[in-house]
């Protein structure tokens, strides 16, 4: 029985610094950076009617990153759902699939003022310098607004 209860006390004992390690950094805060035609879009996420593409990166805050070292800044995105949207009406979606850090949209020049992108990424990924990765649990929501 004794010889039981250390082999248990030692495998509990092995798996919790990876289990404190892992939920330490399971959410760190994470910034989304939005190029139109490859120009920086600014603060406000509206975006000029005339683009024709739309590049989202995602990346670790720059605290974020100081505080972790072991975790390399850009997110990964795997998975995202992409949705057009007209007033409070969906006009039109789409499965995005992906492996890297940014995600970019060609899209007809048929979208109008006030029409919105909501983009939802499903599967975004923090990674370590080392090449292993962790999901992130809850989904990055985000909009873009088109101006004229």
């Amino acid at each position: 029985m004794r010889p039981l209860f250390i082999v248990f006390m030692l495998v509990s004992l092995n798996s919790l610094p990876q289990r404190t390690v892992a939920q330490a950094i399971a959410e760190p805060p994470v910034q989304i950076t939005i190029l139109a035609d490859g120009k920086p879009v600014g603060p406000t996420s509206k975006v000029p009617i005339s683009s024709q593409t739309i590049t989202l990166t995602c990346q670790l805050t720059p605290e974020a990153h100081r505080q972790h070292p072991e975790l390399d800044s850009n997110v990964i995105i795997k998975n995202a759902v992409i949705n057009r949207v007209r007033g409070t009406t969906r006009v039109g979606f789409l499965n995005w699939s992906g492996s890297g850090n940014d995600l970019s949209i060609a899209f007809a020049p048929a979208e109008a003022p006030g029409d919105r992108y909501i983009i939802q990424l499903e599967d975004a990924r923090i990674q370590y310098k080392n090449g292993t990765s962790v999901r992130l649990h809850k989904p990055i929501f985000y909009t873009i607004s088109f101006r004229e």
